[in-house]
């Protein structure tokens, strides 16, 4: 009787334990329960912010440029930053169901989307937005709506010739930060070292023809200070010892080596070299040890501006014509180098998450198995 009862214990452990290995399982993978604490807007002019009041609440406020569209979108807390922040994209349920204005703008409306997704605000001031997920009303959105100079003075400053303490204190998450220097100026390492803890931040820095645009997520090397003059002429710097451009315009930036991130670069060359109009013009960066140029693609042209994008600073040449240069350059930056073997290598990085869960099943089956077993011969 008494090992029957043993063995009917152990079934009955057993059934449970797949039971919850399957449950487990699903919620770990499947999304579709999700659940996001809130809700938000977003967009080229939407700015979310999370500030903590004097309770030791959080709270999450969105600021708009007026007259623009911005997009509804989910943000989950991170306890780790302690900011709400963009969690995927809005669910096909979730819709915006209404929105209404405070204040001295009591009855005014921002403009929903027909698809229920975006909504525009016309008119400066604060507004309350409702957001609604299968029917049921579950996120009231406070959105502040500034005018454009309020906007541009947040978000999207103007510095001339700023310190470094100006300079950083307008670097913000979302900022759109400009800046001109009437002279040529050396930029401190501090800037970019701000610059790479913002999220969706970007630093325009104008001196003379250039402009360089570098954006938050993409800062790499913070450790350097960074000049931002160039020099462009039509005929070859004096330690270019190679005649092959007869015909194009020479680069030579002040900065040299690796930039704090891939940049956006803008110089006015004039058309008298290239004319008027658009058009593609061939980049080469000039090999200092080799002594040859290296093809680096294409520059677009737009009268008299080219634009580029570089992670290296060094000398560089334009031109309409191809020049004959190496197919398999090296690259103007540190190679990284990977192993070629590596796709067909065995993985033998542990595993964890659910299958942890397997693990912990089986070694408690192990367990009661081995109890049992125990307990059957005890009784023999």
């Amino acid at each position: 009787m008494r090992k029957t009862k043993i063995i009917s214990i152990l079934m009955v452990a057993i059934m449970l334990l797949a039971i919850i290995v399957p449950t487990t399982k699903v919620l770990a993978t499947d999304d579709s329960t999700a659940h996001y604490s809130i809700y938000g807007f977003a967009g080229d002019y939407a700015y979310s912010e999370t500030t903590k009041s004097d309770n030791g609440a959080y709270v999450f406020e969105t600021f708009v440029k007026v007259g623009t569209t911005v997009e509804a979108i989910p943000y989950n807390f991170n306890t780790e930053t302690e900011k709400y922040e963009v969690d995927g994209t809005l669910p096909e349920e979730a819709v915006i169901t209404e929105g209404y204005g405070y204040g001295d703008i009591t009855g005014e409306k921002p403009i929903i989307s027909e698809d229920k997704k975006q909504v525009t605000f016309e008119v400066v001031g604060e507004y309350n937005v409702r957001i609604s997920y299968l029917d049921t009303v579950t996120s009231c959105i406070v959105v502040v709506v500034l005018t454009e100079e309020e906007w541009n003075e947040k978000y999207s400053p103007t510095l001339s010739d700023p310190t470094t303490e100006e300079l950083t204190a307008k670097l913000v998450d979302n900022a759109n930060v400009i800046v001109t220097y009437s002279k040529d100026s050396s930029i401190d390492k501090e800037v970019f070292e701000t610059l790479a803890t913002k999220e969706n931040a970007t630093l325009s820095i104008n001196y003379g023809n250039i402009t360089w645009k570098f954006d938050s997520d993409i800062i790499t090397k913070t450790d350097t200070m960074f000049t931002p003059s160039v020099q462009v002429s039509a005929e070859k710097f004096a330690h270019i010892k190679p005649d092959d451009i007869t015909d194009g315009l020479f680069i030579e930036f002040a900065y040299d080596g690796q930039l704090p991130g891939e940049a956006d670069i803008t110089i006015f060359v004039g058309t008298d070299k290239f004319g008027e109009g658009e058009k593609d013009l061939n980049l080469y960066y000039y090999n200092d040890i080799t002594a040859e140029y290296e093809d680096m693609g294409t520059a677009r042209y737009n009268n008299g501006n080219v634009t580029l994008s570089l992670d290296h600073c060094s000398t560089y040449a334009l031109t309409e014509e191809e020049l004959s240069v190496s197919e398999d350059p090296s690259n103007p930056e540190e190679e990284v180098t990977t192993n070629p073997d590596s796709e067909n290598e065995k993985d033998e990085t542990p595993k964890t998450g659910v299958n942890n869960i397997y693990v912990i099943v089986a070694s408690v089956l192990v367990v009661i198995s081995a109890s049992a077993i125990a307990l059957i011969r005890k009784m023999r």
